[in-house]
């Protein structure tokens, strides 16, 4: 996502930190769901988005983790 300086996966706690610029976010009218959106797009589920199941399927098997089944992806927001 255009304005993302710098994103961390910490491995024991299971959270990404994203940084990014606030002006560039304001340009393009982004926000965390944005970012929530394109990291589902790539295949990993995040608290607001899932993954499809054909998605994830296809990421090298050293980026895959354990992850609820299709149905149990319900979540509001």
């Amino acid at each position: 996502v255009d304005g993302v300086k710098e994103a961390n996966w910490d491995v024991e706690t299971k959270i990404l930190t994203v940084k990014y610029n606030d002006i560039t976010f304001s340009k393009n009218n982004y926000s965390i769901n944005t970012v929530s959106k394109e990291i589902a797009a790539v295949g990993h589920d995040t608290q607001y988005d899932h993954s499809s199941d054909k998605t994830y399927n296809n990421l090298p098997g050293c980026c895959q983790y354990d992850r609820p089944k299709s149905e149990d992806h319900k979540h509001e927001h």
